[in-house]
């Protein structure tokens, strides 16, 4: 029953929200259904069983009928019931846990009613420009703007002049800082299908920002600078100071940005470095400074459990630059902190390539053969290490390993999930540690010279920086055989 609507949207729920749609589902107010709160009650326990565990529909209904006994009992009725009342749980979760949203909801509603002297009441009670909150999101300003905008059509109304120009000022500042945001949110969503798609789309109106930005209010605004900055680091990734100050304001003005939205200003510097490197440039370490700032900021568990792609690559940089004790530290650390069912695969993965950076190439193996299906770009990363620990653990040629990066090729031309240029960088990458292989074994007629000419040729390839340590490494022992003969 994975692809049911009910299921899917229960296996998301952490134990509190478990609890308390219960709760939910128990009230009169909201239900008075009580097979929709014993249907709940079986989904909980199979639900939360084992992670490998698959319920059935045949499973359900028999476990269903042990609750309410024998009868006319419609199971789509009920589990229609659930899921809209699962979602109207979501809903209210969301109007609870954000303030201005429940408050521009409840002033809206109390001056439809005309009842203006509550309505005073409760927009004064907390006014809410007067004072912001330490940490701000984009999506405050949103809320922030539909609250101002609420008393400004009380004001309007009603015709009290005295809160009038306050109020209008707070409205129009607040529009233009929630438009600059949101305009350039709206970049950072359209610049992966131009690049990725090469679609084209006008963004000649984003040349307006420039001159709000300048405006003598925003002037000193740290969030607006932050934003401005990172539009500027993706509108001119080739002009590498908007980068550099990028990273200045997050050290020192990260501290304003609610976490989820400073997790994804870090994510923004360390794509961009990422793609620094696939194209040539020297942005380990800026890259391994920024996974140190993310976990040192406590952003590495802003859900129950630690990304996976965020741990991979935050192992793999810290190794590329030699932080190996770091390295076992985030290991460790976050070994129990990781989706359960991949739990293993993962940790392994960390093992595996330590254990590939310390020469134990045996033990690399091992870890790497106890490895499960996780996602794309995991897997990926896995047949690359593995690549590269038969390159430098195979004493003599072997055909095997050949095959080994012939079906790597293979894998990545295939793939649907990869856009071009990084399936263009990997298969560029196995045609490269191909040639390097047949020459540290004395296969072929391809020269260092050449495959040096190769890589400098290519737009991108990925592991560029350990290929040339490769290269120099054969390099090194050619010259060594010529000088003793």
């Amino acid at each position: 029953m994975d692809n049911n609507k009910l299921i899917q949207l229960l296996q998301t729920f952490t134990k509190k929200e478990w609890r308390d749609f219960s709760k939910f589902v128990e009230s009169p107010y909201f239900n008075t259904d009580k097979q929709c709160g014993q249907l709940l009650d079986v989904l909980k326990k199979e639900l939360t069983r084992d992670s490998d565990y698959m319920l059935s529909r045949e499973r359900l209904e028999r476990q269903f009928l042990k609750v309410v006994g024998k009868g006319n009992v419609q199971l789509n009725a009920k589990l229609s019931n659930l899921t809209r009342l699962a979602e109207r749980f979501l809903a209210i979760e969301k109007i609870d846990n954000k303030p201005l949203i429940y408050k521009h909801l409840l002033l809206n509603n109390l001056f439809e009613r005309g009842l203006s002297n509550h309505f005073e009441r409760i927009h004064k009670k907390d006014i809410i420009h007067q004072k912001s909150p330490e940490k701000v999101s984009m999506e405050f300003y949103r809320e922030k703007l539909s609250v101002e905008y609420d008393f400004l059509e009380y004001i309007t109304e009603i015709r009290q002049k005295m809160y009038a120009r306050e109020n209008i000022q707070e409205v129009n500042d607040t529009l233009d800082i929630h438009y600059i945001l949101t305009k350039i949110n709206i970049f950072t969503k359209i610049l992966p299908f131009k690049n990725m798609y090469e679609k084209e789309f006008d963004t000649s109106s984003f040349d307006i920002l420039e001159s709000l930005i300048q405006l003598p209010q925003f002037a000193d605004h740290p969030v607006l600078r932050i934003y401005y900055t990172a539009f500027q680091t993706l509108r001119f990734p080739e002009d590498i100071s908007h980068f550099e100050k990028l990273c200045e304001l997050l050290d020192a003005k990260g501290h304003l940005i609610e976490a989820p939205d400073l997790y994804k200003l870090y994510c923004l510097c360390t794509n961009y470095c990422v793609e620094k490197i696939t194209s040539g440039y020297d942005f380990q370490y800026k890259l391994y400074q920024l996974y140190r700032k993310i976990e040192e900021n406590d952003l590495f568990l802003l859900e129950e459990y630690v990304e996976v792609s965020l741990l991979r690559n935050t192992i793999n940089i810290a190794l590329k630059v030699g932080e190996y004790e770091w390295t076992e530290y985030i290991i460790e650390k976050y070994r129990n902190k990781t989706i359960s069912h991949f739990r293993e695969s993962i940790y392994n993965y960390g093992c595996a390539i330590l254990s590939f950076y310390k020469k134990e190439y045996d033990e690399a193996i091992s870890y790497l053969s106890n490895i499960q299906t996780v996602n794309s770009a995991f897997d990926v990363g896995t047949k690359l290490i593995l690549m590269k620990t038969y390159y430098e653990q195979d004493k003599h040629f072997s055909t095997p390993t050949e095959q080994v990066f012939r079906s790597f090729k293979a894998y990545i031309k295939q793939h649907r999930v990869l856009s071009k240029s990084r399936k263009e960088a990997c298969i560029n990458f196995a045609n490269v540690l191909n040639n390097l292989y047949r020459i540290k074994h004395n296969e072929g007629k391809v020269t260092l010279d050449r495959i040096k000419t190769k890589i400098d040729q290519y737009d991108s390839i990925v592991e560029k920086y350990w290929l040339e340590q490769k290269i120099n490494e054969l390099a090194e022992t050619k010259c060594k055989r010529v000088r003793q003969n």
